[in-house]
């Protein structure tokens, strides 16, 4: 079953410039690994049980799925949620309507040498992106996932997800649907958008549409949907938001 969010992924066009951008922003970011897949991360982790993926490409792959990003900047890209299951919950998938890539097995190595084992599997278009991919641990997972770090802006977990796509009643329904989870309805004024609440775990996943012209509507006319921002939770319960800069960019990354 999904129960939680297991990571989110953050496309960076340089791993070491992230890890500077993040730590300047007040976060304990630690040295993750190289994947076989010729990507390499640096890793945030929450005291909320979840944790941030800096993602960059050690080795350019234009045909990467995750590639074409990078035209924008980079930036939030993608969703993982843990599964204790992963052939029931790719059926559930099924069920749903989306289609997903064969499960595959995975792996990456960590600075001190421990390699790393987990099976994996993402939704086909045109869910990709939008619905979380699936991971499931076969080495230990306290390997994979890093301890909470000690982070002097008081980040302790996610708060919030935001997707901003073209119709939120679709991706609303299925997530729904997936997740056994009821969406209720919200608007955000910041983005003059409207959309579908859904809780999982400790996070709130929000879909939203743009309302008319704004925020929300300048992004999706640039970026044609998918994952927009997030909310991260401090100690003191104060939420923090972090997204796009400006439409279609994610942030200024420093060279």
């Amino acid at each position: 079953m999904i129960a939680a969010i297991d990571h989110v992924v953050i496309l960076a066009p340089k791993l070491e410039a992230a890890t500077r951008y993040y730590q300047a922003l007040g976060f304990d970011v630690r040295q993750g690994g190289r994947h076989s897949t010729g990507t390499e991360n640096a890793l945030i982790g929450l005291a909320d049980g979840a944790y941030v993926e800096l993602l960059a490409f050690a080795t350019p792959d234009p045909a990467h799925r995750w590639a074409p990003k990078l035209e924008f900047g980079g930036g939030f890209l993608d969703v993982c949620a843990v599964s204790d299951d992963i052939e029931g919950d790719v059926a559930r998938y099924l069920e749903g309507g989306v289609e997903m890539a064969p499960i595959r097995a995975m792996g990456r190595q960590r600075p001190d040498g421990k390699e790393l084992s987990w099976r994996l599997t993402i939704p086909k278009a045109p869910w990709a992106g939008q619905m979380p991919f699936l991971i499931e641990d076969v080495s230990p997972n306290e390997w994979r996932v890093p301890p909470a770090g000690e982070h002097s802006n008081g980040v302790v977990g996610i708060a919030a997800l935001r997707w901003v796509v073209a119709d939120h009643t679709a991706l609303s329904e299925l997530l729904s649907r997936t997740l056994g989870k009821i969406a209720e309805p919200i608007n955000n004024d910041d983005y003059n958008a409207a959309g579908s609440r859904i809780e999982l775990g400790a996070t709130r996943i929000e879909i939203l549409s743009p309302s008319g012209d704004g925020p929300a509507a300048n992004w999706l006319a640039v970026q044609k949907g998918g994952p927009h921002s997030m909310a991260f939770l401090t100690s003191s319960g104060r939420e923090i938001e972090h997204g796009p800069a400006s439409a279609g960019s994610w942030a200024n990354w420093p060279r």
